[in-house]
């Protein structure tokens, strides 16, 4: 008897939507500093449901949405996690160096553009989306207050975008499809092979 895992978009995206949420409050300075080590609790809850349903994608067979939660399981929220943990306990200052690190992750979120292609508009997103977040916070970390409007209307929509892809998830697992989009480059697939597109909108 084969073993059959459920989708776990839903939850992956339930943890993306709450770490863009504090990350926004934060950026417009609605979260006083005593919260501060609460962000330590919040983003380690979100990176293990991140990194736990990243795993199951794997075990589907899923690479590209698989591996794309074990990054954000990991870089970017059990990271920052460890990082408020140090600077609550006065051990280090996280700037200018965490601000590096989200551009590093802004470009690596643009690298999984080229995989993103094959699969439908609002799945897609995700990667262009991540990009420009990443980058603008991580420009703002490092001294371009400029960008820090962007950076918090970017993790605004974030918030509203996470939310939609918890909707398509939960969605997909009882039949009822909500609007995704197509594929910018639709897989062809042989004439005797059937695409069985996955809750995530990706083709497997």
């Amino acid at each position: 008897m084969q073993e059959k895992w459920a989708g776990t978009t839903a939850t992956g995206y339930s943890a993306f939507s709450m770490v863009c949420l504090i990350i926004w409050l934060s950026l417009n300075n609605y979260i006083p500093k005593e919260n501060v080590p609460i962000f330590f609790a919040l983003l380690t809850a979100g990176g293990l449901a991140q990194i736990l349903a990243g795993m199951i994608q794997l075990k589907r067979g899923l690479a590209t949405p698989g591996n794309l939660l074990l990054t954000f399981g990991t870089l970017f929220m059990l990271g920052p996690a460890l990082t408020f943990l140090l600077v609550g306990l006065k051990l280090a200052s996280p700037t200018p160096l965490i601000g590096y690190v989200n551009i590093f992750l802004g470009v690596l979120m643009g690298l999984y553009i080229i995989p993103l292609l094959r699969a439908p508009l609002i799945p897609f997103l995700i990667g262009p989306l991540g990009f420009f977040v990443l980058s603008t916070l991580g420009l703002t970390e490092i001294g371009y207050v400029a960008f820090k409007p962007v950076a918090s209307f970017l993790f605004a929509v974030s918030v509203i975008y996470g939310l939609y892809m918890v909707a398509v998830g939960l969605g997909e697992e009882v039949q009822i499809h909500l609007p995704v989009g197509k594929p910018l480059m639709p897989l062809k697939m042989p004439e005797n092979q059937s695409a069985v597109k996955t809750e995530d909108g990706l083709v497997n």
